[in-house]
């Protein structure tokens, strides 16, 4: 009985494709850098993964790609559908559950349904899930600040309309500081937000704080970086360094470093196979 149970089980994970999903980018270097983190899950899990994007990484050219096109999600299912595979595990890139998880994820999973019939998808749990977080992230940023020697830091995030996703910054802040040497002052920041006294909650837009610091006497600043992957903001060449770039030309003697992306460190891939295996433990009950 129980060999049985062993066989449909893996029979199961068979019919099945699981999918590493990010929300995609424009530059290439997002899209080699979560094939890269992929490869990595699939051969810790022992289990094939593929990259995906929700969207946006079809517009990168394939010269760029190393000659192979990015993949984005709905055309992806549309072609493993059209095969006859019938579940998805999806293991989400994503520091919270967003609009894209939300509401743009279901209204494209409801689209592709109305065309090839009914299927199944199972949506892994993000990366710092509320109200517990990821005590493993907030150490592996924490740890970032053995590099620097600035004590002024700021934890930056891309900025969202959405509360639930500040609030996955501010409880790492929290986290940061409840184990931080009493040289270093925390700091928050977003790239965007929106106007008005409604979004208030978003907290200080990066510019806007380093200015704030810079006035203050501030000559050595950190950016820890709440980004998985390259993109318009992060990466080289992106907003966050232009707006460092700026500031530093316009305060004598301002130094600002960055640190690395989330998505370039090996201590993500364990959380990522934590939540895979949780979603095929799902599958399996």
């Amino acid at each position: 009985m129980a060999e049985n149970r062993g066989c449909q089980r893996l029979m199961k994970l068979q019919d099945t494709r699981i999918i590493l999903l990010d929300n995609g980018s424009v530059k290439a270097a997002a899209t080699l850098q979560l094939r890269k983190l992929s490869a990595a899950l699939s051969e810790a899990s022992g289990t094939p993964v593929e990259a995906v994007s929700l969207r946006h990484a079809e517009r990168i050219p394939l010269q760029q790609l190393n000659g192979i096109s990015a993949s984005t999600l709905a055309p992806y299912l549309a072609s493993q559908l059209s095969q006859g595979v019938r579940h998805f595990v999806l293991v989400p890139l994503f520091f919270a559950r967003s609009g894209a998880l939300t509401q743009y994820l279901p209204q494209q999973m409801e689209k592709l349904e109305q065309k090839f019939g009914v299927f199944k998808y199972t949506l892994a749990d993000v990366v710092y899930p509320l109200p517990d977080g990821e005590p493993r992230l907030a150490r592996t940023m924490q740890s970032q600040l053995g590099q620097t020697s600035a004590t002024e830091i700021i934890l930056l995030d891309h900025g969202s309309p959405d509360p639930q996703v500040t609030a996955v910054r501010q409880h790492l802040a929290t986290q940061i500081r409840s184990d931080l040497d009493q040289r270093f002052t925390l700091h928050e920041a977003v790239m965007e937000r929106r106007p008005g006294a409604n979004y208030d909650f978003n907290g200080d837009l990066l510019e806007t704080k380093i200015r704030q610091l810079a006035q203050q006497g501030a000559r050595d600043i950190f950016l820890l970086m709440q980004f998985f992957l390259p993109g318009r903001h992060a990466g080289s060449g992106g907003d966050v360094e232009q707006i460092c770039q700026r500031l530093q030309d316009e305060f004598e003697g301002l130094q600002i470093s960055l640190g690395p992306l989330i998505g370039f460190d090996d201590a993500l891939i364990p959380i990522l196979q934590d939540r895979l295996q949780s979603a095929l433990r799902e599958i399996s009950a």
